[in-house]
């Protein structure tokens, strides 16, 4: 099993939280690492992973409603150490703002150490 990081996109939600301008929240950006066999898998386990983390933490009461998800991003992890980080969430206002923060969440392709030289 190998890591894969996973960038996944919601629409479709019903937020009644604003951002910093006052604009409503429209969508949001998923980042997080799984560990799986193959991308399918990864892809999956990352949209199962998030609804559950949705319904806890954001849709407790379910009023914003389970959003649409795409796939944005889908890498293997190329570190010999595994990850630890934890999924990130960032909040969209406008749709414009989608493109640079799926550039920001996913990381840079490198070559492996040895096929350096």
């Amino acid at each position: 099993m190998k890591y894969f990081h996973v960038v996944l996109s919601g629409s479709d939600i019903y937020f009644e939280h604003y951002g910093a301008d006052g604009q409503a929240v429209i969508g949001f950006v998923y980042a997080t690492y799984i560990k799986a066999n193959t991308q399918e898998d990864a892809i999956s386990m990352a949209k199962h992973h998030m609804r559950i983390q949705w319904n806890q933490r954001f849709n407790s009461e379910r009023k914003i409603g389970m959003p649409t998800l795409t796939l944005e991003d889908i890498q293997p992890h190329q570190r010999w150490r595994s990850p630890k980080r934890e999924p990130i969430y960032r909040w969209l206002t406008e749709w414009d703002q989608k493109s640079d923060v799926i550039q920001q969440l996913t990381p840079p392709v490198t070559k492996k150490f040895w096929a350096r030289f």
